[in-house]
């Protein structure tokens, strides 16, 4: 069966948006773990658990979405759609390094001071 190029280009968008809820569920299972921490047997669980939440969930979303069939733009679509939310993770982290420097008054040393005296 062939789709219109505008339905095409939903289904991209819905799974740029599934890679990015799938990324952020993980993100937020990191953060978690940092928080409390975990015995290597609870973060395997952990791991276990959300891998097989993360298959049932993707095939869920293919199924209703590219009526059962494998388009390999949805795979693509997921894949892009997690590496921005790392992107844009990064991002929002370098930021707020650079602000934090600016409000807490660590500017760096000026040049001349920062060589060592021979």
């Amino acid at each position: 069966m062939i789709l219109g190029i505008e339905r095409e280009a939903a289904i991209f968008a819905d799974a740029l948006l599934t890679g990015f809820f799938i990324w952020g569920v993980y993100t937020s299972l990191r953060i978690f773990r940092r928080i409390v921490k975990h015995k290597m047997a609870v973060v395997a669980a952990e791991d276990l658990t959300y891998w097989f939440w993360t298959a049932l969930f993707l095939f869920r979303e293919m199924y209703l979405t590219c009526d059962g069939s494998i388009r390999w733009y949805f795979v693509l679509g997921v894949c892009l759609g997690g590496a921005a939310g790392y992107g844009i993770l990064t991002w929002i982290g370098k930021i707020c390094r650079i602000l934090k420097g600016c409000f807490s008054g660590k500017r760096g040393k000026p040049l001349e001071h920062s060589r060592k005296r021979r």
